[in-house]
């Protein structure tokens, strides 16, 4: 999301509205790759809602993630993130690297 607007605050989560995907793939991280054209039929414009986690891989003090302050700013930025106007009931959830340690 760098790429859309700076750097989030710790209160905020970004809404991208309008946005078409064009391509189809598989994988995530190092392993994304793609598999395909995607046809205006398979997905058409969409909504999406991007937040940041806290990265700890690495941290010397990886304690510091159960911290009070560290988790009320995670809960938080879900909060934001999953209660905002764009929201569809049922909509699916990409979390990206939260919960994968």
């Amino acid at each position: 999301t760098i790429h859309l607007c700076d750097v989030m605050n710790d209160n905020e989560a970004i809404v991208i509205s309008g946005a078409e995907e064009y391509s189809l793939h598989t994988g995530y991280s190092k392993n994304l790759q793609f598999v395909g054209n995607a046809s205006k039929t398979d997905f058409g414009a969409v909504s999406r809602v991007a937040m940041d986690a806290t990265r700890f891989r690495g941290d010397s003090n990886h304690m510091r993630q159960y911290s009070e302050a560290v988790i009320l700013r995670e809960l938080n930025k879900a909060f934001v993130a999953f209660h905002h106007e764009h929201t569809a009931p049922g909509a699916p959830i990409a979390t990206g690297n939260w919960g994968r340690g």
